[in-house]
């Protein structure tokens, strides 16, 4: 199993939970936000997926998680307070027959591939202007400011039950 994986429930309608570390990834922003797209460092990400649904959490620091460790909302827009991405037009097309290790680069490509383009229910998942933090983020080489994340009444062992 892949190093990143956290967990895996195997049944019909199952999930996986992995991890990323903090990285850089290009960034799409719909033009009504003011953000130029480019790419952008993000913090390091919790990732639970079934075949038609994902939900996305942020952490802090760059060492892979334990059942303990907090949960912070992800800083991104289209992601409702719960962690739950609203994928908008993305077409999701995953097989029954993915390998695990294609089922998550598939879900992290559909994510890192769409077009970010408002909050959902008026939810900023920042303590600051979600709007500016994206545009400096884009702008410089700056590391994600971790200590703007706003923290969920999760741990990751909220997500494995």
């Amino acid at each position: 199993m892949p190093n990143k994986v956290l967990y895996v429930n195997p049944q019909q309608s199952g999930y996986a939970v992995w991890y990323t570390p903090p990285q850089e990834v290009p960034l799409f922003f719909a033009s009504a936000l003011g953000i130029p797209s480019g790419r952008g460092k993000v913090p390091a990400m919790i990732w639970k997926a079934g075949r038609e649904e994902l939900a996305v959490y942020a952490v802090k620091g760059n060492k892979k998680p334990c059942s303990k460790t907090k949960l912070f909302h992800a800083p991104y827009f289209n992601i409702y307070k719960e962690g739950r991405v609203c994928m908008g037009t993305v077409r999701v097309n995953i097989t029954e027959a993915a390998r695990l290790e294609d089922f998550m680069a598939q879900w992290e490509s559909y994510f890192w591939n769409s077009y970010f383009s408002h909050l959902m229910s008026e939810f900023n998942p920042v303590t600051e202007n979600i709007v500016q933090l994206w545009q400096e983020q884009v702008a410089t080489d700056s590391p994600f400011p971790v200590q703007l994340l706003k923290p969920t009444n999760f741990t990751l062992q909220n997500l494995l039950t």
